[in-house]
């Protein structure tokens, strides 16, 4: 349930599984102990998460839209969203269904230049 305001997610991710120095482990093929490799890795995933993240986020949130205004093409939803505000400005007293009835836009913010 939302009240319209900015959806914030607080999420975490287990750290990336390489190591900086490679542990003691056993070569089969020689039959003897051996240390394993070494691969190199990201600093930090956490900017590759942060994409992920956000596209779960907007496949939950376009589920639950799914879910609230039925439909099974994505030419009825328009229509749909237009209903609901309508339902929502009345429950409310706006007059003349004053709702979002215009398109939804991303609000997400440009990325920044530079770094890569």
């Amino acid at each position: 349930m939302s009240n319209g305001q900015p959806l914030v997610a607080r999420a975490w991710m287990k750290p990336i599984p390489t190591l900086a120095r490679p542990l003691a482990s056993w070569d089969f093929a020689l039959g003897q102990p051996a240390e394993a490799f070494f691969e190199r890795s990201d600093v930090t995933s956490v900017p590759a998460v942060a994409v992920v993240a956000e596209a779960m986020v907007a496949l939950v949130v376009a589920d639950a839209l799914l879910v609230k205004l039925g439909g099974d093409h994505f030419e009825e939803l328009p229509v749909a969203l237009a209903a609901q505000a309508r339902r929502v400005a009345k429950a409310f007293g706006q007059a003349g269904g004053a709702g979002r009835s215009q398109p939804i836009r991303s609000r997400r913010r440009p990325r920044e230049s530079g770094g890569r």
